[in-house]
């Protein structure tokens, strides 16, 4: 679910946060998402990732907490955040550790390397910080990272991938979205490019040879542990 459309970063690839400023799209309040939860509970959702945008992107993060707590209490949701850990460390660590969250996921696309801009790698290699602090603590119990392979960064996945594994955390890897021909469901174009802003770093048709090998050493990697 997006917490909000607003962000700190600008990674290049997103568009989140222009088109909710282009479509006015408005946020939502804190009662008004006590609701949505006790519904939520209601209808038997088990689990639900906050993400955005950025779910921290304002300074006061209180209300946000407040949010997580309300859920701890009266669902039984088990409720993750997916950020870029650019949030106050010093002031908001010891909350957000108590505050009943379930899972923590933090946006790594590369912890060294090439990766599409400043604000990709700064969120990166603050993400693998907080995930070793979080680690450390033990109070969160499900910590991840969320991968985004681009042409920039596809190389470095596997090395990556490994990385973060060895260090006993979850993975979840997405690729910028990027197709040939339209894509339609239902036969309705379907416009994509309301999350992701036309990019030459998203994959094309042109990389299926470096994604076939990724892909397999990702497998490869998968089958060892196993």
């Amino acid at each position: 679910i997006y917490y909000t459309r607003t962000c700190n970063s600008r990674c290049g690839f997103c568009n989140i946060p222009d088109t909710g400023i282009k479509y006015d799209i408005q946020e939502i309040k804190l009662k008004q998402w006590e609701t949505l939860f006790l519904n939520l509970e209601q209808l038997g959702i088990k689990t639900v990732k906050l993400l955005g945008g950025e779910p921290t992107e304002k300074i006061d993060l209180n209300p946000l907490l407040k949010l997580i707590r309300f859920v701890k209490k009266n669902t039984n949701i088990k409720l993750a955040l997916l950020s870029n850990s650019k949030w106050d460390k010093a002031k908001w660590f010891d909350k957000f550790c108590s505050s009943g969250l379930f899972g923590y996921y933090a946006s790594i696309d590369a912890v060294e390397g090439e990766t599409t801009c400043h604000d990709t790698l700064e969120k990166s290699q603050k993400g693998y910080q907080v995930l070793l602090d979080l680690q450390k603590d033990g109070s969160i119990p499900l910590l991840a990272a969320n991968i985004v392979i681009s042409k920039k960064n596809i190389k470095q996945i596997p090395k990556l991938a490994k990385l973060l594994s060895d260090k006993g955390f979850y993975i979840n890897i997405c690729p910028l979205q990027c197709f040939d021909n339209q894509p339609t469901y239902n036969n309705k174009k379907i416009e994509y490019h309301f999350r992701k802003k036309k990019t030459r770093i998203e994959l094309s048709s042109e990389d299926k040879q470096e994604i076939k090998k990724v892909v397999e050493e990702l497998v490869f990697l998968q089958k060892k542990r196993c």
